[in-house]
């Protein structure tokens, strides 16, 4: 005969520890993240399109390439959403003698600072996080290569500040060498899970932003300049509770 009683207190204690190990990454639920990748200009300076036509990944060149570096502040306010700080630096370099304008020969590189407030949505979630082995470094299975990803999108709001070196030819017709002004950023990213509460990810990243002149030239007709970010980061997943609340 089964034993009712203990049978329930069995399946009561296996309930508990379901719910317990589905909800661990409560106890992380701050991450710092840094990382570094390129950026990439889409102005009136440099490219293949036309001035008064929008600009996008056709007039990615490697030779306008820039650097760009961040870091940021994540904090996880349900298991599929997250609100994020994010500093970055680096610089833009753009020039005609890539483009459609080589005649002009405008060249201008522009160091910038970029603070940003975003709001992430997950797509999936990874599985590992929720696997208490796992985050303590000890792999004990094999799990699906999926087990291990996360998918996400991002938006939000920020700012952009520049400060322009331009070429002897465009010295000439620069407006404003440096300034500040709103962004709008955008994208994609994806992450992998590492034991020990680290993961590490690719984010593609395009800004909006509202001027047209954080290359030094605004053109006849020109609209509004875009720039993208493809970055590597890493990130580690601070612990700030002890336990869990269910």
């Amino acid at each position: 005969m089964i034993n009712v009683k203990k049978f329930l207190l069995l399946a009561m204690f296996a309930a508990i520890t379901t719910e317990g190990n589905s909800q661990l990454w409560k106890l992380r639920r701050l991450e710092l993240s840094a990382g570094a990748g390129t950026s990439h200009f889409m102005g009136d300076v440099g490219g293949y399109t036309h001035p008064e036509n929008y600009k996008g990944f056709r007039d990615i060149s490697i030779f306008n390439t820039g650097f760009v570096y961040n870091s940021n502040l994540r904090y996880r306010l349900t298991k599929f959403v997250s609100v994020r700080a994010n500093i970055s630096g680096g610089f833009f370099r753009s020039s005609d003698n890539w483009g459609s304008n080589i005649g002009r020969s405008y060249m201008s590189s522009t160091i910038f600072f970029e603070p940003v407030l975003m709001g992430e949505f997950y797509i999936f979630k990874n599985n590992m996080e929720n696997r208490y082995l796992f985050i303590r470094g000890h792999r004990t299975t094999h799990y699906p290569l999926s087990d291990y990803f996360d998918a996400y999108v991002f938006g939000g709001i920020g700012g952009l500040n520049w400060d322009i070196t331009p070429n002897a030819n465009l010295a000439f017709k620069i407006k404003k060498a440096d300034g500040f002004t709103l962004i709008i950023p955008g994208g994609i990213g994806i992450s992998k899970s590492l034991p020990r509460n680290f993961k590490t990810g690719v984010e593609l990243g395009g800004r909006y932003v509202l001027s047209d002149l954080p290359e030094g030239y605004s053109g006849l007709g020109s609209k509004k300049d875009v720039y993208y970010f493809l970055t590597v980061n890493l990130t580690w997943k601070v612990r700030i509770k002890e336990s869990p609340t269910f």
